[in-house]
């Protein structure tokens, strides 16, 4: 019974204790600006659903990836403006579909 009882003061002693702080790594970040940079830019409130794919670059510049795919429905594009906090943008056959902010 003193053996347990030892035990059990030893154990409690042990959780009295503060825990020792954890140290973690911490992502790093672009400024916040950079990460709305195409927002910023005074061509996106100009976009229109319709508008040409040449038009739209001319509007918002190059976008940072595109992604395509080519089916029975004809082309399609994705493109990616930003990393952190993308905005899309989607067309169809050349002419913008849909605007994603």
């Amino acid at each position: 019974m003193k053996i347990a009882a030892a035990l059990a003061v030893l154990l409690l002693a042990d959780c009295a204790q503060e825990p020792a702080p954890l140290s973690l790594p911490v992502a790093e970040f672009p400024d916040d600006t950079s990460l709305l940079a195409p927002i910023r830019k005074a061509g996106w409130s100009q976009l229109r659903l319709g508008m040409s794919g040449d038009a739209a670059l001319a509007l918002v510049g190059s976008p940072d990836s595109v992604h395509t795919t080519v089916g029975c429905g004809g082309r399609h594009e994705q493109w990616v403006y930003g990393e952190y906090y993308p905005y899309y943008l989607y067309f169809d056959n050349g002419r913008l579909v849909t605007i994603l902010d």
